[in-house]
Order: structure tokens, then sequence, then C-alpha cells
């Protein structure tokens, strides 16, 4: 369904990953998939795919993957070209695998260090991190980020996040780097939903308790 899937370790340290469509959930031109699951980005640059259904993206990492980006580029993709939903262009998905230990929670990592995410267009965050609406959680699986360099800029999505869209399962800490100039109908910048408020509230349980589950965290240091 792209150009990489890996279950070990893809480091990218030059060259081009371009005009690939994905056209099926849970799927990227770049897929890092599992606990050993590991996409190292030095340089080069991820443009100009296209992805066209639910619940993935351009990057997508999850099952415990973790995406360490030093350098390089993402820019001009897109994952939302015909109206498709509940997708980002990096989604660090918050979810363990059907049929796998139901009591092993991963724990899904972007951490941006350095190098450019601009001028691409989404759905609901350039960075999904976390769990989206009307997809089944698992309830204890996360998706973290951690931002100490790097820019996100200029990036569009049509519902929520334009640059960063924290959801659920997530937590976000941003320690260095600049998010600017992105947009979207709710939360240009950063957008946070613990989906609380028509979630939350018909599951008959506390708000307490709720946040155990749906932390939706964003700290900002500096």
């Amino acid at each position: 369904a792209g150009a990489v899937l890996s279950y070990g370790e893809f480091t990218l340290e030059r060259g081009i990953i371009q005009n690939y469509e994905m056209n099926r959930m849970r799927s990227g031109a770049v897929t890092a998939h599992g606990e050993k699951g590991h996409f190292i980005m030095n340089g080069g640059s991820i443009q100009d795919n296209v992805f066209t259904d639910q619940y993935g993206g351009i990057v997508y990492i999850a099952y415990g993957a973790t995406f360490d980006m030093f350098g390089g580029e993402v820019h001009h993709n897109n994952s939302a070209p015909g109206g498709q939903i509940n997708n980002g262009v990096i989604y660090i998905e918050a979810h363990n695998e059907t049929g796998s230990d139901q009591d092993k929670f991963p724990t899904s990592q972007f951490n941006l260090y350095d190098g450019e995410i601009y001028e691409n267009h989404s759905y609901c965050g350039t960075v999904l991190l976390g769990w989206v609406a009307n997809q089944q959680p698992d309830f204890y699986s996360r998706a973290v980020m951690k931002m100490s360099g790097g820019v996100i800029r200029n990036n569009a999505a049509e519902y929520t996040g334009g640059g960063v869209f924290v959801a659920g399962q997530a937590e976000f800490t941003m320690d260095g780097g600049e998010i600017l100039n992105n947009e979207a109908a709710i939360g240009g910048g950063v957008s946070v939903f613990d989906f609380w408020r028509g979630s939350g509230e018909t599951m008959g349980t506390t708000y307490e308790i709720w946040k155990n589950w749906f932390p939706a965290e964003f700290t900002m240091l500096s």
C-alpha cells in the first residue's frame, strides 16, 4: 500500500519518497508497525503522496512503533483529497492489534527533533495522535509526541488540528520548535479532544475515570 512497511528499523538519510497513493485503512507511504518498528528520518523528503481512506495517513506509526525525525522534510502530501475523514498526514495511532494479548497496551511515539513539516492537507491533524471518532478504542494504549525542535508550518486540516491534533488516548509535550501559520475549522495550531462530551457522558462513568482512559494532554514547556 506504500513505499515502506517496516517491522524493524528503517532509516531515511536522503532521497525522495513521492507519488504513492494509499487506498486502504491503516496504511501509509511509510509504515512502522509493532514495538520493534522504528522509522528514523535524518534527511530526504516525503512529498506529493496521497491517502484516500480513513484511519491512516502518509506516515503511519502504530502498535508500539516509533518515529524519530532528526531532519528532512514532509511536505505537499494530501490525506483528504476528496472528502475523506478521520485521517492525518503523520498518524501516530493508539491501538493494539485485534487478537493480540489484550493485557498488552502499546505506546506509539513520534519524536520531532528537527526538520520541517509543511504545506500538507488532511482532515484532522497534520500530526494526528491517538484515537479518532467512530473507531473502537482499547482505552489503555497511548500515542505520544515529544517536540524539541523542527517546524510544523503552513498546513491545513478540513476539520481540526491544523498543526497537531491530540485525540483521546494521546499526550503531546512541546519543549522547543515552532508550530505556525497552520489552519483548520477548529484549532489551527493545536487541537485537543478528550471525547467526554458526547462519548464519556453516555457511558455511565465519571470524568475522573474517563481522564485515565483518554487524557488528551498538551504540555507546552517552551
